[in-house]
């Protein structure tokens, strides 16, 4: 399967305290809610009773009787579309009918927070052995001689932004570095005005509509691990996060599915592992 066939697009956002579910069938088509598994519409704290849980199947709202109506129909489906069987089904469906995981993936957080051991991790997993991986490459570029951190200039920010891109010249590829983290990097710059950082900015933020999944990887509870190239200034580290927060909530838009990863890093396997197998059956 290509990626020009898949018929579906699904992301989660949100939005003033809650989550919402949308679908669309093509690129040409509107955003609408949409959640078979639950509430297509729900307070992200479970407890806020202020927001209530609204059902919607392709835009259509749904009373709670009709979603459980549907939940229960679902035992009577055959194993391939019955959502209860997801597990075993995505498996037959990879090993019988060769059906091929096609995304860009990549992965976005400040220093040291387990990027590119995650990425390094998930080249074990079968679903993605024919997939390009690229990690990180920060002491090949500081050897060329190319300023890094609050160094950075725009000619140096400017070879970091062409490596994504040329990474999301792959149709299937897994990264350790986004778009995302390049426009944070380039925003601290001491280097680097204002006025130019802004329209880099602007200017790369058309490649985020590229990524199928970006998984942004949160630094609590995690300590700094000096590598020899990285940053080790903990205000420094904690100034690239809040700008990659700001940058994703900016360009929340324009991304297609965003979620977040934390604990072990087998915790995180396990989160990556559910949300790409949620959204390809």
């Amino acid at each position: 399967m290509s990626k020009k066939e898949k018929f579906y697009e699904y992301k989660k956002i949100k939005v003033k305290g809650a989550f919402h579910h949308l679908f669309r069938g093509s690129v040409n088509e509107n955003w609408k809610h949409h959640n078979s598994e639950g509430p297509a519409i729900e307070p992200v704290d479970p407890e806020d009773r202020s927001i209530p849980k609204k059902y919607y199947f392709h835009g259509i709202e749904k009373t709670y009787d009709e979603f459980n109506e549907f939940q229960q129909s679902k035992e009577g489906l055959p194993w391939y579309k019955n959502p209860s069987m997801k597990a075993v089904a995505r498996f037959w469906y990879v090993k019988q009918f060769y059906y091929i995981i096609i995304m860009k993936i990549g992965f976005c957080g400040t220093m040291s927070v387990g990027k590119t051991t995650l990425v390094n991790a998930i080249k074990g997993l079968p679903e993605f052995k024919d997939y390009t991986f690229k990690t990180e490459r920060s002491k090949y570029l500081r050897d060329l001689g190319i300023p890094l951190n609050t160094d950075s200039t725009i000619k140096g920010q400017t070879v970091f932004l062409a490596e994504r891109a040329a990474e999301l010249m792959n149709e299937k590829v897994i990264t350790d570095r986004t778009v995302i983290d390049v426009m944070a990097f380039t925003s601290l710059s001491k280097e680097i005005p204002y006025y130019m950082s802004d329209s880099f900015e602007q200017f790369a933020s058309n490649l985020l509509s590229e990524y199928d999944y970006i998984f942004y990887i949160s630094p609590e509870g995690i300590a700094i691990e000096d590598n020899g190239v990285r940053e080790t200034d903990a205000g420094y580290r904690e100034e690239i996060d809040i700008s990659i927060q700001n940058l994703i909530t900016k360009y929340q838009y324009k991304l297609k599915n965003l979620v977040e990863l934390k604990g072990t890093t087998e915790e995180r396997i396990e989160l990556f592992k559910s949300a790409i197998s949620s959204w390809y059956l």
